[in-house]
């Protein structure tokens, strides 16, 4: 009893010291996050697991607690937390950016490693995936305060005897190190806090008690380091934004700004007149209104006083998301033959965000090959998980592996938001012979799809928010499950399904079983959500993305070219004609294309991503959509010279109400009625001066970006003659022994 009062006495002194020292508020809310596993979402007997007395003990001397998190659980006042009873270390470090990135904590309360215990999963690398999970955590919220556990102890003597040997003996030292690198991280020991003779429920779960010294340890571990004003923690610019009007930034800084520094001669943005300035109830958020801000364009912001570290910020106009259609690197997932490939794909993906960005990507279908109705690859499959599978169960497992493990990279990388169409590789690829395993296995191909894709990690369908009084999916079809609405800021993205098959035994096109329709209650659905989404003043832009093409001719190669059926008269293209959508995105052909339906503003825009080799980058405003296509560049193979370089430009504007329109180079609006290919024979340039895209993709070419040489009929080519028509460079002719004369026009090839 003698020392619980001493303790109380001690934070009271504590207390009264801080306060002394404030002569305006008396705290500020602090966002707690607890981050962990099972033993952070507690069990039936505590459901609050540790987190009831960590808050209970910290809101009794004076802290003003907001406990932030996606899971719900617990029998006190605020229940939000991040404990998540699945996860192991590397499932918390891939997902860790969206929880992190969604609620911006103050404190994060880290308690993790209990399955890769359990599981004895790979324990003589699970300090290192540990230490890896860390440092993600401080680099993302490098204003935030991490106070670390190592783990309690179990009933199981030879499972304490591994947590020892692998985890706790090492856990200080290692955050003892990160402190001296300058983290902002503190050791919390619970090696010795629970006593397995009396406070476990199982051999792993704490009873009442086991969590209630868990809460104490984690309470006076933070009150030792922090106090309720945060005053020992730094406060920093945790990041700057524009809103999609073009004329106001927002600043969110790690902690509450003193309001004298809320002035608008403390801000200076060049190339802006900083007209006014607000500051939010928690003094976290101050937000600048601007003169109007160019679309698509860089800005650095300045904060002259009242910050730690970085003090200028760069933004850029509106928001902005990639498009990655037909990326097909998804195969090496299922057997992770070569980690250094999916190592660089993370590579790839990081220099992306670093360098391009994205709050979100969209890929319009083909992220993989999809041959898994074959026997070979059956037999394949269950040779490496040893176990017979059928041919269903072979589409699930290898659904599971390959949309996983590619989820896996692109979230490591700083893209926890992926949005996906279907497309006919998801789908086993075209064509379908009736009664076909190809034919037959559809709905495992989309629920392998779907699963992944479009549930979370709790096995939850992810968009469900209405559009309007419009559900946000086709709730009762085929479809309810892969074709979605979702509003992102002011633009409704619309992902459809587009590949429609009435029956395994029933061919109804050129392609066999499955065919590109949207039809009867899927088309209902879909013309309901855009009109909704037209009634509705947040949205200002409506963009959709499927797998198959529209209109035609579109740019092709190494492609079977498969359209929607009835192109611009299908219901699907009459649909969004009607309402208003601004852009199809879409993939397949494997080359970039843009067409303008000939009766509205409707634009469809074939994207190519075949292998991190081209990327669309879409900026956007409240009165503007600007696309930039880039190429990758470089001498090295594809996939190894991070670097790209912009091949195409195209602006939709809305200002005034009034859309108009400017497109070049690759998103270059194709003349439909002129001719594809023209030829006039007056000049030729090696290949290497201009660019073929996509023939490093022929055998035996060798995958670069810029190819020196090309065999044709076993000729080999190292120039092209340059085509005039509308499709342009990706249609040059590879020439050899072609010499230029003097003709009755100007140049003639005399071959």
């Amino acid at each position: 009893m003698r020392g619980l009062l001493i303790s109380a006495f001690a934070q009271l002194l504590i207390l009264r010291c801080v306060l002394s020292n404030e002569n305006d508020v008396t705290s500020v809310k602090i966002r707690l996050m607890p981050l962990g596993d099972g033993l952070t979402a507690g069990n039936k007997d505590a459901p609050g697991a540790y987190r009831r007395k960590l808050y209970k003990r910290l809101t009794n001397i004076g802290y003003d607690l907001d406990m932030v998190g996606s899971e719900i659980s617990g029998d006190f006042e605020d229940v939000d937390h991040e404990g998540h009873k699945a996860f192991d270390i590397a499932t918390m470090t891939e997902h860790v950016n969206e929880f992190l990135d969604s609620y911006e904590p103050d404190i994060i309360v880290l308690l993790i490693g209990s399955r890769d215990i359990s599981n004895n999963f790979e324990l003589e690398d699970m300090m290192d995936r540990w230490e890896r999970l860390v440092e993600k955590i401080s680099s993302i919220q490098p204003y935030s305060h991490i106070f670390a556990a190592n783990l309690p102890l179990r009933k199981n003597e030879e499972q304490n005897q591994l947590i020892e040997k692998y985890f706790n003996s090492k856990v200080e030292n290692s955050i003892s190190n990160m402190v001296d690198k300058g983290k902002l991280i503190s050791f919390v020991d619970m090696g010795l806090v629970i006593d397995p003779s009396s406070m476990l429920d199982t051999n792993v779960q704490p009873n009442a008690d086991g969590y209630l010294r868990m809460g104490f340890e984690f309470a006076d571990s933070i009150a030792a380091d922090i106090d309720p004003r945060m005053s020992q923690l730094e406060r920093g610019i945790i990041r700057v934004e524009s809103t999609p009007d073009q004329s106001h930034v927002i600043l969110v800084f790690s902690k509450p700004i003193p309001e004298k520094k809320v002035a608008i001669s403390n801000f200076r943005i060049d190339g802006l007149n900083i007209l006014e300035i607000t500051l939010d109830t928690e003094r976290r958020v101050v937000t600048l209104s601007t003169s109007i801000q160019q679309a698509a364009t860089s800005y650095a912001v300045e904060v002259l006083s009242g910050v730690s570290g970085q003090s200028i910020k760069t933004f850029t106009t509106g928001w902005r998301f990639l498009a990655l259609a037909d990326w097909h690197l998804g195969e090496k997932y299922i057997f992770r033959r070569n980690e250094d490939l999916i190592q660089n794909d993370e590579k790839i993906l990081e220099h992306l965000k670093e360098t391009y960005g994205g709050e979100l990507i969209l890929i319009p279908g083909d992220t993989n090959a999809g041959f898994w109705d074959k026997e070979s690859f059956v037999d394949k499959l269950s040779e490496y998980l040893d176990r017979d599978l059928s041919p269903a169960d072979a589409v699930l497992e290898a659904g599971n592996l390959c949309y996983s493990g590619l989820l896996s990279t692109f979230r490591s990388a700083g893209y926890s938001k992926v949005l996906v169409a279907i497309g006919d590789h998801e789908l086993g690829d075209n064509s379908w012979e009736k009664d076909s395993n190809k034919s037959t296995l559809q709905p495992q191909f989309r629920e392998a799809f779907t699963s992944n894709f479009n549930f979370d990690y709790d096995g939850n369908p992810k968009y469900t928010e209405s559009i309007g009084s419009v559900s946000s999916r086709p709730i009762g079809t085929v479809y309810e499950n892969s074709s979605y609405a979702y509003i992102h800021l002011n633009t409704l993205i619309v992902t459809v399904d587009v590949l429609f098959q009435e029956s395994p035994s029933v061919e109804i096109g050129a392609y066999g079983t499955v065919t590109g329709q949207v039809n009867s209650e899927h088309l209902t659905w879909f013309k309901s959500v855009l009109e909704e989404g037209n009634g509705l003043s947040a949205v200002k832009h409506i963009v959709v993305q499927g797998h198959l093409p529209v209109l035609y001719p579109v740019r092709k190669t190494s492609s079977s070219g498969m359209y929607m059926d009835n192109h611009e008269k299908s219901g699907f293209w009459q649909a969004m004609r009607d309402n208003g959508v601004d852009i199809y995105f879409c993939g397949e052909t494997h080359l970039v294309s843009v067409l303008k339906d000939t009766e509205s503003d409707l634009i469809q825009i074939v994207g190519r991503g075949n292998f991190f080799s081209n990327f669309l980058a879409v900026d956007i405003t409240d009165n503007s959509i600007d696309v930039t296509c880039y190429d990758e560049a470089g001498a090295e193979k594809n996939m190894f010279n991070y670097s790209y370089q912009t091949s195409g430009h195209l602006q939709l504007s809305k200002f005034g109400g009034v859309k108009t329109l400017e497109s070049s180079g690759d998103l270059e609006i194709l003349d439909q009625e002129g001719p594809a290919m023209y030829f006039t024979f007056e000049e030729v340039v090696s290949l290497q001066e201009r660019p073929v895209l996509g023939l490093g993709e022929l055998p035996g070419v060798g995958r670069y970006p810029v190819v020196e040489e090309v065999t044709v009929d076993g000729i080999v080519c190292h120039d092209s003659l340059i085509n005039m028509g509308a499709f342009g460079q990706d249609y040059d002719a590879q020439t050899a022994n072609v010499d230029l004369v003097e003709g009755v026009y100007g140049f003639g090839g005399r071959f």
